[in-house]
């Protein structure tokens, strides 16, 4: 499951496309902010970008 903020830290909604997210990661439009280790790995990730639907 990875969590997401928008620019100006308003949640968005959770998201289990880990593809999507790794693209955005990699193409630095969104930032890593929190990394929980647990049996599974959850992850907070804040955008980068004011025109991206994140996690939609």
């Amino acid at each position: 499951m990875v969590y997401g903020f928008d620019m100006d830290d308003k949640p968005l909604m959770p998201t289990q496309r880990h593809g999507k997210v790794r693209h955005l990661l990699k193409a630095r439009k969104a930032k890593v902010v929190k990394k929980i280790h647990l049996p599974s790995s959850f992850y907070t990730i804040q955008q980068d970008t004011p025109s991206l639907p994140l996690l939609e």
